[in-house]
């Protein structure tokens, strides 16, 4: 989704800000913030990522930066539905183990 306000344009994507683009004293800037599951982990607070846009190169690292965002929500939910899928099959494979004991017990 993308929402424009007086002071820019928030692209969001599952719920959470992936890109910031705004107009900071006169000049574009894009502001990111990149999942890093190491550094959540150990606990590390880090800050986003701003690029000034002067320039077709700067213009261009942000859009890489905003396919990059994207490309890494998407692996995120895949991963995220895997482990899901995983574990469904682990919770039936424990239930048929399970019926299979009592199955046995009753014999």
């Amino acid at each position: 989704t993308e929402r424009v306000s007086g002071s820019g344009v928030t692209v969001k994507l599952g719920g959470k800000t992936r890109v910031k683009l705004k107009v900071r004293r006169g000049i574009p800037v894009a502001s990111y913030k990149l999942d890093n599951e190491t550094l959540n982990k150990l606990g590390v607070a880090y800050g986003e990522t701003v690029i000034k846009i002067k320039d077709d190169s700067s213009a261009k690292a942000a859009c890489d930066m905003v396919d990059v965002i994207i490309i890494q929500y998407e692996k995120a939910r895949e991963d995220a539905a895997e482990r899901r899928r995983a574990a469904r099959r682990a919770r039936a494979a424990e239930r048929r183990n399970s019926a299979a004991g009592s199955e046995d017990k009753d014999e």
